[in-house]
């Protein structure tokens, strides 16, 4: 963990320049539409299907995943299996669509995830939240504070994450700061 992706580079490829090694080492966004299919495969992945990940359950790298097909057949929704959403769906097998994400999905890639916490309503307690999932590499790009009452209130983070893994590193180092109630990963 110490040696960068750049300094490998460097020695696997010590000829190679600077913009190759910045394409090489830089991060991506796990975004639907069409990029989705570099990061997700199985069935149902026909030209001319569009792809989008469930705002729902936010599937991150490394959650089992599980597509269902539009009615109309023209998109397929990326949910995670436990997303509550998909309940709605149990008596239409024929719209199920087994996927798995690829091994690019898992290579420099960022996608967003959300998390739910109960959080001790005191000075500076937001700003401590804030902190622990900036140093668990994670990046907040939205957040809503909800139900407030006297003594806590609800807060819900929009992460960028790199996986399933990272996700639950940040959950848990939430949960490791006494002032924070609760922290829950937010599915549909």
């Amino acid at each position: 963990g110490r040696i960068s992706p750049t300094q490998v580079l460097d020695v696997i490829f010590p000829g190679l320049n600077a913009a190759d090694r910045d394409a090489a080492t830089a991060t991506r966004r796990i975004e639907g539409g069409k990029g989705a299919r570099l990061y997700v495969r199985g069935g149902g992945l026909t030209p001319g299907v569009s792809l989008n990940f469930g705002t729902c359950c936010t599937p991150v790298p490394g959650d089992r995943i599980v597509g269902i097909l539009e009615p109309d057949g023209t998109g397929l929704t990326i949910h995670t299996i436990d997303c509550a959403t998909l309940a709605d769906f149990e008596d239409r097998e024929e719209l199920w669509r087994d996927l798995q994400w690829t091994p690019e999905a898992e290579r420099n890639t960022v996608t967003l995830s959300k998390l739910s916490a109960t959080i001790k309503n005191a000075p500076g307690v937001l700003g401590q939240a804030c902190t622990v999932i900036g140093e668990a590499g994670g990046n907040i790009v939205n957040l809503r504070m909800h139900r407030r009452q006297s003594d806590f209130f609800d807060v819900d983070f929009d992460v960028e994450v790199k996986d399933a893994k990272h996700l639950t590193h940040i959950a848990a180092a939430l949960r490791a700061n006494p002032s924070i109630e609760t922290v829950d990963r937010a599915k549909g």
